[in-house]
């Protein structure tokens, strides 16, 4: 992690949203834009085309994928990219965020408010459950950044007050707070609370991290396939999981 790089990858975006009009740039999110720049500074190494797809970054250490919703997405690009080098799948974290609704008939923000909602590793390794066919091949590395910044809202949603339902507008970055890789499958297993007892249920694992619904089946999945959770045979109403040992994982 460096917070120096990544505040000159915020200059570099934005510099690029000033010059959009004048050179025909495609528009690009302001989050994508951001980290592009963080990984790689060197803009001759953006948007490369690698066979029938275009890679993000293609530089030294391989191919470096931004991915900031919609994994499965990547799936076509990834069977084809991980024969040939080593690929960086980057997903941003949300962890510290303020809000801001923008009205986008009149062009109206109002003030931002820190809202309440914190993503978490956990959560982001939870989105990999369509790309858990690809987690433990050896070319490649999952990586979650944590940021802080400002979140644009479209007053677009289907309530009186037109913010229940609404969609995202844009995410201006202002800081990076941690990064997370995941490499190999027994790097997943720092996810885990040393706290959780021999035999838990998906309520209690969900408790421990602070997930649950979707995500957190999800997430079960996800280190079901790569050997760090067992689902053992059901007691009661509920179906206890275990944590495999490092060995169990290996195999």
């Amino acid at each position: 992690m460096n917070r120096e790089r990544f505040e000159r990858a915020c200059e570099s975006a934005l510099q690029q949203e000033r010059d959009r009009d004048s050179i025909g740039v495609l528009r690009e999110k302001t989050l994508h834009s951001v980290l592009k720049y963080y990984y790689e500074p060197a803009e001759e190494n953006h948007e490369i085309k690698i066979g029938g797809f275009v890679a993000d970054i293609v530089g030294e250490h391989g191919i470096i994928e931004i991915q900031t919703r919609n994994l499965e997405k990547l799936v076509p690009k990834l069977e084809q990219f991980l024969k040939v080098c080593p690929v960086t799948v980057v997903y941003p974290v949300l962890a510290e965020k303020y809000l801001i609704w923008l009205d986008e008939e009149t062009g109206e923000t109002t003030k931002r408010r820190k809202s309440p909602k914190r993503g978490t590793v956990a959560e982001a390794v939870s989105q990999l459950y369509p790309l858990r066919q690809f987690l433990s091949h050896p070319n490649f590395t999952f990586c979650a950044v944590l940021l802080s910044g400002n979140e644009i809202r479209s007053l677009n949603g289907w309530s009186r007050d037109r913010k229940k339902g609404s969609s995202r507008y844009d995410f201006i970055p202002t800081g990076i707070l941690e990064e997370y890789c995941f490499a190999a499958p027994e790097d997943y297993r720092g996810l885990l609370s040393g706290a959780m007892p021999e035999r838990f249920t998906a309520k209690e694992f969900g408790e421990a991290l602070s997930l649950g619904g979707r995500k957190l089946y999800s997430l079960i999945h996800v280190l079901e396939s790569l050997s760090i959770l067992e689902k053992l045979p059901k007691e009661g109403r509920a179906y206890p999981y275990r944590i495999c040992s490092a060995e169990e994982t290996k195999e």
